[in-house]
This record gives C-alpha cells, structure tokens and sequence, in this order.
C-alpha cells in the first residue's frame, strides 16, 4: 500500500471511469490534498512492482458523526479483477477505524451497473438507501 501522488491519481481515474475531456487533473487532486478534511493516512493505493498505481482508494472521515465515506474508489482497467480495490478498501477502512470511525458508506453509481453494487457488497457493504434522476 502506498499513499497517492495528484498526477498519477489523476491519471487512474480517468482511465477507471473512462473519462476522456473534463476529467480530474493533477490540480484538482492536489485541491482535495490541500483541503482542510483531508488526511493522507486514508487516502490508500495499490502499487505494481514498476511503481504505477493499480488501484485507489480515498476517504473522509466525518468525526462528529464517524462516519467514513468512500470516495473515490478506482482500479486501472489494466488491473481488474486482481484484487487491488479491495485491497486498498480494507487498508483505508483499517485507518479509518484506528481514526475513529465507527461506520463505513460508499455512494456507488448501482444502478447503472449492478457490477459496482455486486462487488461492494463482496467488501461488506449493504444496500441503505437508493438514489433517483429526475429529468425535465
């Protein structure tokens, strides 16, 4: 496990989730890095032997509530299937948890792919709440 670096997150994720224009940047990672919330020891990676990212795994812990929500989840597409989201789950979950955080919530887009919600529930998560688009 290792902790992320803005330009190589940045690039992971928009390979993930297949963004092209309008993607998170090297900026906007250092941004969420350099916001008051924000705590190194629960933003997680999984790194290959050639140091590139496999997977990542960011989370805000709320200590009034101790909530932790997982934000962003991301694996290479290269990478998939290899364990590395899951891994990088439980690392970020264990640091919550030695944080303070008593309970865990990930918003997964489910409803346009079952896949998410099938592999969070592998992780141990449940279904809570759903979410609806309306469109006018």
């Amino acid at each position: 496990m290792s902790r992320t670096q803005p330009a190589a997150s940045a690039a992971l994720h928009r390979s993930a989730f297949g963004i092209v224009e309008d993607g998170p940047s090297s900026g906007s990672f250092a941004a969420m890095g350099a916001d008051p919330r924000y705590r190194g020891v629960l933003d997680v990676a999984t790194v290959l032997t050639d140091r590139t990212l496999a997977g990542t795994c960011h989370a805000w812990l709320d200590d009034a509530s101790g909530v932790v929500a997982l934000e962003p989840v991301a694996t290479d597409p290269r990478h998939r299937r290899l364990g590395h989201a899951r891994a990088a789950i439980h690392a970020a979950l264990s640091a919550a948890r030695d944080a303070g955080a008593t309970r865990a919530r990930v918003c997964a887009r489910a409803d346009e792919d079952l896949s998410a919600a099938t592999f969070y529930a592998g992780v141990g998560f449940r279904p809570r709440a759903r979410t609806v688009h309306l469109v006018r």
